[in-house]
């Protein structure tokens, strides 16, 4: 009897070839992941480049450069089941959530039992509602959490109580003493505020358009602006946007910005489940897709800064996702990590 060739794979030989296919795979993998984040970073930089010119070129005609309040770590009012941002001072004392903001120039005019109502800039943000529920914040000081754009009402209200030596009106009824906390004054109310038909959308857009001038174009295309649509709701009392399903998504949207999580991904919130999230109207984000932080630095430089590949500007979250260490720590605890190293940032002076 004449035996017929023998065809195909034997097991031994199959399973070869899988395990050359897996080590080939992640061959690959480990090459392609340094690459892709080294690309990202290469067009986050030219974003931050080309904002850094706008913004140098608008203040060199003279024009106010004024970095807004992040909508997510504002000092706004609490309104019902919305309450203010968490944020703990240096030493892990809290601050507080529920009175009226004040901002002053010297801690000492305020009478000690009114201090907590003080917002100051090494505040750590720890939580929009509960802790650790937005990681691209958590730890950082309020003095940095900025952004071009606008602000309302819903964000943004507070006292900024004049210098020492600035007169003031002590009639009974404004403004009592330099030591009352009651702080009536309007002229001191810090409160912007969006008339119909405006809208907090509107607003950003103009002042994004404004602020970019001749360099829109060029951030535009390299990624670096998205505009909110109709297509989306909104949360956190108004104050940022997210997508829904719709037939004409807004453009940069991808299908998986709608849905949601059960563990935390970059770019995302929690609001029962991990959402995706962005600002509303139009606003800067790097080449991940997180919004740009910009806030004031030495000598009036304005500083941009982006979270880089992690999604995180101080503490990344670790495997798990639940954060071991406190906002105000000096070093990870557990296998948290401190997310401040892949951080990309540029400013306007050096």
């Amino acid at each position: 009897m004449v035996k017929l060739p023998r065809s195909g794979f034997t097991m031994l030989e199959l399973l070869m070839v899988v395990a050359i296919i897996a080590i080939l795979t992640g061959m690959i993998l480990a090459v392609v992941g340094p690459v892709r984040r080294s690309v990202m970073k290469g067009k986050t930089n030219a974003i931050l480049a080309e904002v850094r010119l706008a913004l140098a070129t608008v203040a060199a005609d003279g024009s106010q450069i004024a970095p807004v309040e992040h909508p997510l770590a504002g000092t706004a009012l609490p309104a019902p089941g919305f309450p203010r941002p968490i944020f703990l001072r240096a030493d892990g004392t809290p601050v507080n959530l529920t009175a009226e903001a004040i901002i002053v120039t010297d801690m000492t005019w305020v009478d000690v039992t009114f201090r907590p109502r003080v917002m100051l800039p090494n505040d750590r943000f720890r939580g929009v509602v509960t802790a650790g529920d937005l990681p691209l914040l958590y730890g950082m000081p309020r003095g940095r959490i900025g952004i071009l754009g606008a602000a309302d009402e819903n964000i943004t209200t507070y006292r900024r109580l004049p210098s020492l030596k600035v007169g003031y009106d002590k009639s009974p009824g404004v403004l009592k003493d330099p030591t009352s906390a009651n702080y009536p004054d309007d002229a001191f109310l810090i409160k912007p505020t969006i008339s119909p038909p405006d809208k907090l959308e509107d607003r950003s857009t103009k002042a994004v358009d404004y602020l970019l001038s001749f360099h829109r174009a060029g951030i535009l295309q390299k990624g670096g602006i998205f505009t909110s649509g109709a297509d989306g709701i909104t949360l956190f009392n108004n104050r940022v946007w997210t997508a829904q399903p719709s037939a004409n998504p807004t453009p940069g949207v991808k299908k998986k910005d709608y849905e949601t999580f059960p563990n935390w991904q970059p770019g995302r919130v929690l609001d029962g489940s991990w959402i995706r999230y962005r600002l509303r109207g139009s606003a800067i984000y790097d080449a991940w897709g997180n919004e740009i932080l910009c806030s004031m630095g030495a000598n009036d430089a304005i500083r941009l800064e982006s979270a880089g590949n992690d999604g995180v500007f101080r503490w990344f979250p670790g495997q798990d996702g639940v954060y071991q260490t406190n906002p105000t720590d000096l070093a990870a605890s557990g296998d948290d990590l401190n997310g401040e190293l892949d951080n990309v940032s540029a400013a306007t002076r050096d």
